[in-house]
């Protein structure tokens, strides 16, 4: 599953519901509507992907997670960055992704309760870090407001997992016209990573 499918979010959502009865209508639904951000997130990638053939941008994108997109646009707004930065972080993710898995197959019986350990707020830990990552200022305020009190809102009355997409897409106009600029403000520049 981890190769066909390179979602951990998506993966536990469908883990989540794989209970008796089984709608798989809503399990396919759940997934789908979870891995939606994949539009925003290739969207932001353009810069990126550009001048490269069709076949080339598909396995790039099957290879992007939330950490290693995440990775890539902070080194991008800090200099020049490369699909192949991308790749290899994606590459990097499905060897930890699925040791980690495989790891939690075997050895997960012997944990009895994880939240006990802390173990299920890694998850969230690791989302937190990457969002801060990303964060370049007061610039950001009015996005991230937005974006947090439309998922939330959302959450709340809708059902699924609709939230990821409406405060992607309802906070995104908020943000500064040059989300893709470096630190500086400036166009950042992509193509090969200096050594």
């Amino acid at each position: 599953m981890n190769v066909l499918m390179f979602a951990g979010s998506a993966q536990f959502v469908m883990v989540d519901m794989w209970k008796e009865p089984l709608s798989v209508w809503a399990v396919a639904m759940a997934v789908f509507v979870v891995n939606l951000r994949y539009v925003l997130i290739g969207a932001s990638l353009r810069q990126l992907f550009h001048g490269q053939p069709l076949w080339r941008k598909a396995a790039l994108m099957h290879l992007v997670a939330d950490e290693n997109w995440a990775v890539t646009i902070a080194e991008q707004r800090k200099g020049a960055v490369s699909p192949f930065f991308l790749f290899g972080g994606g590459v990097l993710l499905l060897c930890a992704w699925s040791f980690g898995t495989l790891s939690g197959n075997l050895l997960g019986g012997f944990i009895r309760q994880p939240e006990q350990y802390g173990l299920d707020f890694a998850f969230i830990a690791v989302f937190a870090a990457l969002a801060l990552s990303l964060w370049r200022g007061r610039t950001d305020m009015g996005g991230w407001l937005v974006a947090a009190v439309l998922a939330f809102l959302a959450e709340r009355y809708l059902p699924g997992k609709w939230y990821i997409m409406i405060g992607g897409v309802g906070g995104g106009p908020w943000f500064p016209p040059c989300w893709n600029c470096s630190e500086k403000g400036e166009p950042a520049k992509i193509g090969r990573t200096q050594p």
